[in-house]
């Protein structure tokens, strides 16, 4: 009876653990989401002080996005009311790895992810008209 005493207080408190980590990680998610909702923002806002070759040409303005999924949801969520330059289409590619980088005019990558090669994300651009946009460059920084 004295170890159902002390065991009852210790199971009470395990039973709601999962609820707390379940509140924990959807606070957490939606702190992502806004921090995801803002760099979109910032990112839509680059394309108005940078200007593409041809630009008169352009069927539709890509970005690819080789951060995370949370982030290219953000930006597709933010070009779907705006078009670049008011008139052209903005099209948001998620690329999962270098090799998925294809004819875009603004790459965006988040090099905190140390399983994303950034050299090779670089070597697809190399000599390109595209703006790179990255964060979390510590690592890369001289």
């Amino acid at each position: 009876m004295r170890y159902f005493k002390f065991l009852l207080p210790v199971l009470f408190v395990f039973s709601f653990w999962p609820v707390a980590l379940v509140a924990q990680t959807e606070a957490d998610l939606s702190k992502s989401r806004k921090l995801a909702r803002i760099k979109a923002a910032y990112i839509y806002k680059f394309t108005n002080y940078a200007y593409w070759p041809l630009e008169d040409l352009m069927k539709e303005f890509r970005i690819c996005v080789m951060s995370s999924e949370n982030l290219s949801q953000q930006i597709e969520e933010v070009v779907s009311r705006v078009k670049f330059r008011n008139r052209i289409p903005i099209r948001v590619i998620f690329c999962k790895t270098p090799a998925d980088i294809k004819d875009c005019h603004m790459l965006v990558l988040d090099a905190a992810d140390k399983s994303q090669n950034l050299w090779a994300a670089y070597s697809k651009i190399r000599g390109k008209k595209v703006l790179m946009v990255t964060e979390n460059l510590v690592d890369y920084q001289k």
